[in-house]
């Protein structure tokens, strides 16, 4: 499969120079002391956005795997520190961030705790094989963590995210959530602006999912490349293509590493998106 990379900048060089000198301009100089106590909580979200972001960058710039995946460990990490947080109201908490462990204490919140940002979380925690976060951490979310009445919820949200919960509960009727999904999935239970990511990004994270569940290499190769053509249709549009999420879409990644992992499927295809090192854990 040939699919040219999407990314607007003529230099790979140059939005990892501006990434990478932001951190060490302001996360480096700061850190940890900015980052005690309650100050952890409105920052976490954000650092973990920046750190992310540095990591797409540094991938897309050849940087080393190394270098990369820094950056990527760093922002799995302030992405765990918030959730655990906001799950974790009046509980003293020692969090390991940057081979420091800072002490916080959790508080409630609804800000940036929708199911758009946990399941930013989740991918990330796949991608990082890290099983605590996914069980200990981010199979606690429900529905009350991120119902906030000032923001636009969906009706597919509830069933896509204890779709991906029921991955770690074998009790969960996975069956059920499925059709659950594909009926509130239907263009007249979301406005016309939310379509495209839902229908470019969710659904087919979710069908590869499926794939690696019913362990079909054929399957899980169709929905590959499906995935990373509808992640460019979705982020190569005019206004998104500055969108480092499209850059590298972790979802991918994330389902990719699910299916080496579980059934020893590689990768059918080399493709500037998806990064081999990340995949099979050679870092």
């Amino acid at each position: 499969m040939k699919l040219k990379h999407h990314y607007p900048y003529p230099s790979k060089h140059h939005i990892f120079d501006d990434c990478s000198t932001s951190i060490e301009s302001r996360f480096k100089r700061i850190f940890p002391k900015e980052y005690i106590g309650d100050k952890l909580q409105g920052r976490a979200y954000h650092e973990f956005t920046q750190q992310q972001e540095a990591f797409i960058a540094a991938h897309i710039a050849d940087e080393s795997p190394q270098r990369c995946f820094n950056y990527l460990k760093l922002a799995h990490q302030f992405c765990q520190a918030h959730f655990r947080l906001a799950l974790n109201p009046d509980v003293d908490l020692l969090l390991a961030l940057d081979g420091k462990h800072i002490p916080a204490t959790g508080k409630s919140t609804l800000d940036y705790m929708s199911v758009n940002e946990w399941h930013r979380a989740f991918c990330l925690a796949l991608v990082m094989r890290d099983n605590e976060a996914l069980i200990g951490t981010l199979c606690r979310f429900k529905a009350e963590d991120y119902i906030n009445p000032q923001e636009e919820d969906l009706p597919i949200d509830y069933p896509y995210c204890a779709f991906l919960q029921g991955l770690f509960n074998p009790e969960a009727d996975l069956q059920g959530l499925l059709q659950e999904i594909g009926k509130l999935s239907a263009p007249e239970y979301m406005p016309q602006r939310r379509q495209s990511y839902i229908y470019n990004i969710w659904l087919p994270f979710i069908e590869l999912i499926l794939a690696v569940l019913a362990r079909d290499e054929g399957r899980y190769q169709q929905a590959i490349e499906k995935g990373l053509v509808s992640n460019h249709a979705h982020f190569a549009q005019e206004q998104k293509k500055d969108i480092a999420e499209g850059w590298l879409p972790m979802h991918i990644c994330a389902a990719a590493v699910m299916a080496y992992d579980q059934c020893g499927f590689k990768l059918p295809f080399s493709s500037p998106y998806l990064p081999e090192w990340l995949v099979y854990g050679d870092f």
